[in-house]
């Protein structure tokens, strides 16, 4: 009797070209300014889901704000790179909020996590502020992390940073005079990682390719492999047991599995494939066997990675 293609496998295979999330960032006041000359803004309610830049230098010094917003089928990462460098008489300032909202396609477990680095010299400053659900009551100023689901209903929190300097001269007596200057940097990082999945290595590779899976936001993982020739094939198998099977093509190398779904991809120049598996929530928590094949056409060889066993709740 055939064996019917189980829900979860059968979304697996046709979910290689989903969108992984959405990133919607809108501006809450930004100013970058140098001395007396007048400020770059980006007004209030601006929309930068595109991330944004401002920079203004002059004889004062330089200030400069950035956010960037990066996403991918397995994480969301919000990095912002604030500089400040007050060189003559006057201050500098560079500071920014924005209100976030992430949503995903699937619900799945993760961790958000908050980092913040800072620099400074002279009279130079740098402070960040991050506040959870944008409700004003549990405000961080520190690295920290959540442990918390994302889904389709929008997560909202709410990040401030600032840095400032300021340079000049002071006399002192007898005509004697000190000159006083500063730099300050900050760098905020803002990062949702899936933790839904679990990943086990159950058995070993036979030669050469390369095979790791990873959480991803729609709710299965990110198959990713490497070949040990560009011109291989890469073939995703996915099974439920974990029972041998030695393959027909030299050199004999064996599955970990016996397959029930199999991804078929053409490796890029660099040998690498990949391929995003959707399971949605309804179909968790779910089990399989993943593992990588990789197959030389001319020379008629099949060689398998190691094998994997993906546990999704």
């Amino acid at each position: 009797m055939r064996r019917p293609l189980p829900i979860p496998l059968l979304l697996l295979a046709i979910a290689g070209g989903a969108v992984a999330q959405t990133t919607h960032a809108v501006a809450a006041g930004i100013v970058v300014q140098a001395g007396t000359a007048a400020p770059v803004q980006v007004l209030s309610g601006t929309n930068v889901d595109p991330g944004v830049f401002r920079a203004v230098a002059n004889t004062t010094g330089g200030a400069s704000f950035g956010a960037v917003h990066a996403t991918t089928t397995a994480a969301v990462e919000l990095r912002w790179d604030l500089a400040v460098a007050a060189q003559h008489a006057g201050a500098v300032g560079a500071q920014g909020a924005i209100r976030y909202e992430l949503s995903a396609p699937e619900t799945v477990a993760g961790e958000l996590v908050v980092e913040w680095t800072a620099a400074s010299s002279g009279t130079g400053a740098a402070s960040f502020a991050f506040d959870l659900f944008d409700d004003q009551i549990d405000v961080v100023t520190a690295p920290a992390s959540y442990a918390l689901q994302l889904g389709r209903a929008p997560l909202p929190f709410r990040a401030w940073a600032a840095a400032t300097a300021s340079a000049g001269t002071v006399s002192g007596p007898w005509g004697t005079q000190w000159s006083y200057r500063g730099t300050a940097a900050g760098t905020l990082v803002i990062r949702f990682v899936p933790r839904h999945c679990t990943v086990v290595v159950v058995a070993p590779g036979c030669a050469s390719p390369q095979f790791d899976a990873v959480p991803n936001l729609l709710g299965g993982a990110d198959l990713r492999g490497r070949c040990g020739q560009a011109g291989d094939l890469a073939v995703f198998v996915l099974g439920f047991d974990q029972q041998p099977m030695v393959l027909p093509l030299a050199p004999g190398c064996a599955l970990a599995t016996t397959p029930v779904a199999t991804i078929w991809s053409v490796p890029d120049a660099r040998g690498e494939a990949s391929w995003s598996l959707a399971i949605p929530a309804a179909a968790r928590p779910v089990a399989c066997t993943a593992q990588l094949v990789g197959i030389d056409l001319l020379a008629a060889l099949a060689t398998t990675s190691r094998a994997l066993r993906l546990s999704c709740r």
